[in-house]
Order: structure tokens, then sequence, then C-alpha cells
């Protein structure tokens, strides 16, 4: 019972450290990361990959298990509208026009269909259609030769 205890401490701690925009704890929660995957490897990473994304982290992606991978999460909320966006790791990706992350994702197995959702629109957009709203050019041009690569997989 303790030991749970401590897990969900550390899971709260980063969590909040995350939230806590006064100060830069992402180097924090980064070590934090790492012990956190030696004492409890079921842990969700999610909320740690996200912010690996928002602050262009590809060298630290690059070390994580990226166990979540296909998991959306909540990236962004209007306190006035109360519009929300909810993406994977990808969709974070192509939303924030980060080409050499989301090219890492896609090597990584990230699924391109359903990866970012918002209150404005019924149904998710698959990597395609986010990258064509963005008008990311190069963007799109990844995403349909890893379409492509894929199709053509036995």
């Amino acid at each position: 019972y303790c030991h749970h205890n401590v897990y969900d401490l550390i899971h709260v701690t980063i969590y909040n450290m995350l939230k806590d925009t006064t100060q830069d704890n992402y180097p924090r929660v980064k070590q934090l990361y790492f012990s956190l995957l030696q004492t409890d490897p079921g842990f969700n990473e999610n909320r740690i990959i996200m912010e690996a994304v928002l602050r262009k982290d590809l060298a630290f992606i690059k070390q994580m298990r990226l166990q979540n991978l296909n998991e959306p999460s909540l990236v962004d909320a209007d306190p006035h509208t109360y519009h929300f966006y909810k993406c994977t790791p990808l969709g974070q990706a192509i939303r924030t026009k980060q080409l050499d992350i989301a090219e890492y994702l896609l090597s990584r197995t990230a699924k391109m269909n359903d990866i970012c959702g918002s209150t404005y629109r019924k149904r998710l957009y698959s990597a395609l259609e986010l990258a064509e709203v963005n008008k990311d050019k190069k963007m799109i041009k990844l995403i349909e030769a890893y379409v492509k690569n894929s199709t053509e997989q036995p």
C-alpha cells in the first residue's frame, strides 16, 4: 500500500510541476521520468511525452519508451469558450509543425488515424487531414510517404 502511494505521489508531483508556469520544472521532470521508469515501468508517460513535443525536445523523446504513443491527451483549452483540443503526441507535433518529431513518431509506429480532435469538430482528424488544415506542405509530403509505404506492406 505504501509503495503504491509513493508512485501516486510522484505522478501528482510531475503533473503539478508541468502545470506550474512560474518556473521551468522541465529538467526536473525529465529526471523524475527516468527514476519512475526504473521503479514503476507501468506508469503513464503521456503528459511527459506531450510536454517534450511542445518543447521540441526530440533528443528526450528518443530516450522515452513511448508506451502511450497513440493515447490522446488534452493539449489546449480556451478558458473563455471551453473549446479544447485533444491529441496524440503525433497530433500535437503536426499541430505545432514539428516535422522532425512527427517523422520520428511515425517511425515508431504512431497511428495516423484519429489523432486530434476538438469541440469544434464531431470526429477526430487523421494525420493527413490535420496537416492539410495547417497548410503544412512538408508535413503533408511526409505523411503521404508514410501512407504510401504502409499500403505497400504485405
